[in-house]
């Protein structure tokens, strides 16, 4: 088998730089969380990469760790309870490896377990604030 069959499909339609980094997404999909590839987010026939399985979706795969996935359902539930404005993509959030918004959850999230540290990085940079109550995501 060739490790393109095992990293599997790309978008024809990405840049040279997507294309790249959807690639390093499925290495990632492939050999560390040795999971197959999931559906294409717009065509649901096809198959690509970057994404994890439908069945995987909500065991947190796309978090550095629990603590971090757990932070994200209890916002996608408080979006859903109107309690904060924006907008929670969840397919992107849970299944998608190249997409952002965990991303904003990976880095963030660490902050909200870890308030004193969170003040500690704002005090930085603006040496007036007293108090960190966490993150809104």
């Amino acid at each position: 088998m060739k490790i393109s069959e095992i990293i599997g499909k790309t978008s024809s339609s990405d840049t040279q730089k997507i294309n790249r980094e959807r690639i390093r997404q499925g290495w990632w999909r492939a050999f560390v969380l040795n999971m197959k590839q999931g559906e294409h987010p717009i065509n649901k026939n096809e198959k690509i990469c970057n994404t994890i399985p439908s069945e995987e979706e909500f065991n947190g795969f796309n978090f550095i760790n629990k603590e971090i996935s757990e932070i994200a359902e209890l916002s996608i539930k408080e979006h859903k309870d109107n309690k904060y404005g924006g907008l929670v993509d969840e397919n992107r959030l849970r299944k998608n490896l190249l997409s952002s918004q965990p991303l904003c959850f990976n880095f963030f999230g660490f902050l909200e377990k870890n308030k004193s540290i969170g003040l500690s990085i704002v005090q930085y940079l603006f040496p007036e604030i007293t108090e960190f109550h966490g993150v809104g995501f």
